[in-house]
Order: C-alpha cells, then structure tokens, then sequence
C-alpha cells in the first residue's frame, strides 16, 4: 500500500500570555504553561485531517502530553512545561512527522512551519 505524501503542516508555538490577578494590585500571575496549536492539512488537496494525534514529547523520549486535531484539522495543547520537545504528528495512512528540538519558553512565541 502506497503512502500518501507527507502531511503539510503548521504548527504555531506560543507562550501563554502573562493574565491579571483577581485582585486590584495589577500584579501579573504566573503563567500556567506555555500552548502548542496549529493545524494539519493533506498535503495534495490542502484539506484539514480530522483526529490526527498530536503527541509533544520530552527528552526522555516519554510522552508529556498530547491531543487530537478538531473536524477544522486544528489542535491546541495547554498547560506546558517549559523546555525543549519533539512534536510528534500521526495519522492512519500518512507519514510520521516529527519536529525536534522546540524550545517552549514563557518570553516570547516560536514559529515553525
């Protein structure tokens, strides 16, 4: 069985953004975590791929979290740590991607495309 072409992806690494308290001192809250999100698309017809799994991985080659992408072929991860990963992109029928060495950091938002 031939496999289909790589799927085109983008991801968008993103930081949490820094909230206001509940209270009136204007003090910034810690943030919560940093947020990986993008979306998957088939690389011949450019339509979004429903439920393809999303798994971000740690150095220790242990999963750290994961998720599934929406019918839009859009995901979005919260709630991690700071460090450096490997996003891993899977899918029936379609090559693995991996991304390795994505640094998450609460200064600033990556790119990667």
């Amino acid at each position: 069985m031939k496999i289909k072409f790589l799927l085109l992806i983008t991801i968008i690494l993103f930081s949490s953004v820094y909230a206001h308290g509940g209270s009136h001192d204007h003090k910034r809250a810690k943030p919560e975590g940093c947020i990986i999100y993008g979306t998957v698309l088939d690389s011949i017809n450019s339509q979004p791929i429903e439920y393809v799994s999303i798994s971000v991985i740690n150095n220790n080659k242990d999963i750290e979290t994961g998720g599934i992408t929406n019918s839009k072929g859009v995901f979005e991860i919260k709630g991690i740590k700071p460090g450096t990963y490997s996003v891993r992109i899977e899918f029936m029928g379609f090559s693995i991607i991996e991304f390795r060495d994505i640094k998450l950091a609460f200064s600033g938002a990556i790119w990667k495309k």
